[in-house]
């Protein structure tokens, strides 16, 4: 319960700072009737009518943003019953698998046998309501990157500070952006995201996994 309770408390502490970082650069673009309708900031206003476009914008920002916490204080929790309780107690991983696989009775040698045979084909969807341009898609991960870098221990009072201004330099730079598509996605423009993910996120992402396969199958 302390555990669930500290993660709760760090998406709220997260979640309050990023919302107060946009709207104190919504204040100094001029968008203070914007900034002062924003949720999860004391006595906002109740939402107007005046910008209704520009104020849908900033609430998808500030969905995102929420999203982006919870999914750091996720990963935190992760790492720490890993470290605590064991690869094996983490839900849907190598670890726990490995662990029910040796349970049912196969040994080392089976499971090895049949991981050789398994294939693995991601789909990416195309769904116009989920769209988002590749340029934002880095921004939002240069955001997250800001996020986990303050979260270090080792930086000085005004190193903070300086931290601090990039990331609302870089909320600066999403909300400019655009945060979704106006229009319906081109097929052009959906070959361009399909790009991205096997450019920028794919190969990362396969090289952390077969760590993590290999940390599983020697902690079997």
């Amino acid at each position: 319960m302390h555990k669930l309770f500290d993660q709760f408390e760090k998406i709220d502490r997260d979640q309050r700072f990023l919302v107060e970082c946009f709207t104190e650069m919504l204040h100094s673009l001029g968008e203070s009737s914007i900034a002062a309708q924003m949720p999860w900031v004391g006595n906002a206003l109740p939402p107007g009518d005046d910008t209704p476009e520009r104020l849908a914008q900033a609430y998808s920002v500030g969905f995102q943003l929420l999203n982006m916490v919870e999914e750091n204080a996720a990963a935190q929790h992760r790492r720490a019953t890993e470290e605590v309780e064991g690869l094996d107690h983490v839900s849907g991983l190598w670890g726990q698998i490995f662990r029910q696989l040796q349970e049912a009775g196969l040994s080392a040698e089976q499971i090895a046998e049949q991981l050789a045979d398994i294939r693995v084909e991601p789909v990416l969807t195309a769904h116009p309501t989920e769209a988002k341009r590749a340029s934002v898609l880095e921004h939002h991960r240069a955001l997250y990157l800001l996020l986990l870098r303050r979260e270090n221990q080792m930086w000085t009072p005004r190193e903070q500070r300086r931290i601090r201004k990039e990331i609302v330099f870089e909320l600066e730079r999403i909300w400019r952006t655009g945060e979704i598509y106006l229009q319906k996605p081109e097929v052009v423009t959906e070959l361009l995201s399909v790009l991205h993910y096997l450019k920028k996120v794919f190969p990362n992402i396969l090289d952390i996994l077969d760590r993590r396969l290999l940390q599983a199958w020697e902690e079997a």
